[in-house]
């Protein structure tokens, strides 16, 4: 970057016979480049070495340090100020639009996991597959599930750090997601007043909003598999017992 910048004010000096209001446009230029390509102590570092370079070359005495008319002491500082005012800015939208298209991401994904979730319909094979599909499609190292209705712990990846006491004391709380031991971040699965049993992620990239949304789709898909399940058993139990009726009625009348 420093040599860039001595190599453009040589230029604008020497060859082009520039003066300091270009100068100090394109060094703007530059501290924008920077604060959008990698970050606001780059833009600074370009702030500072701009500002040198628009004293050594642009104000008098020049080619020297030093400034003699006071009011080049007043450009110079406006510079100054609006290099580093235009570098936040850039580094905050930058950081802005990154999180937008993290959320983004984050929202496909989390719809790749409903649908997922979805297509499952009992109740057990949605608990065992549960950890994987969470880790497939986030991405995440290792990922566990606790059921509470049956009391099983499901894994997938690299889940070994999440232990089970941590798992069962997280459900039936009512915590956001909160950091375990190591890196692993716990988050209860709860569908309104019931407990469902608790998620563990274990060094996964995912923010907080998102563990609790995973958590959430996965009390829904666990609630409705058991309602399937549960309207199964009872059309089962309905049906045997028309046909049970039927038999006795057939008996009687013989």
């Amino acid at each position: 970057m420093g040599a860039g910048l001595t190599a453009v004010s040589n230029l604008y000096h020497y060859t082009i016979r520039a003066n300091s209001t270009t100068a100090a446009l394109t060094y703007l230029l530059v501290v924008l480049g920077a604060a959008t390509l990698w970050g606001l102590p780059e833009a600074m570092v370009a702030s500072i070495l701009s500002m040198l370079c628009l004293d050594y070359y642009f104000l008098p005495p020049v080619p020297a340090l030093g400034i003699d008319d006071p009011q080049n002491w007043v450009a110079w500082g406006a510079f100054l100020i609006t290099s580093l005012v235009v570098g936040e800015l850039s580094t905050r939208l930058k950081k802005r639009a990154l999180e937008a298209t993290q959320r983004q991401r984050e929202i496909e994904r989390m719809y790749a996991l409903s649908c997922s979730l979805m297509q499952a319909s009992a109740a057990t094979a949605l608990a065992q597959g549960i950890p994987g599909q969470v880790a497939e499609i986030f991405g995440c190292p290792g990922v566990a599930f606790f059921d509470g209705l049956s009391g099983q712990i499901h894994r997938a990846g690299s889940a070994a750090e999440i232990s089970d006491a941590a798992l069962m004391d997280t459900s039936g709380s009512s915590n956001s997601p909160h950091p375990a031991a190591g890196k692993t971040a716990l988050v209860p699965v709860n569908l309104s007043a019931s407990t469902v049993g608790s998620l563990g992620f274990s060094e996964a990239a995912i923010s907080a909003p998102a563990m609790q949304s995973i958590a959430n789709l996965v009390a829904l898909a666990m609630d409705r598999a058991r309602k399937q399940e549960a309207a199964a058993q009872a059309e089962g139990a309905r049906r045997h017992q028309e046909l049970k009726s039927m038999l006795l009625d057939a008996l009687a009348h013989e």
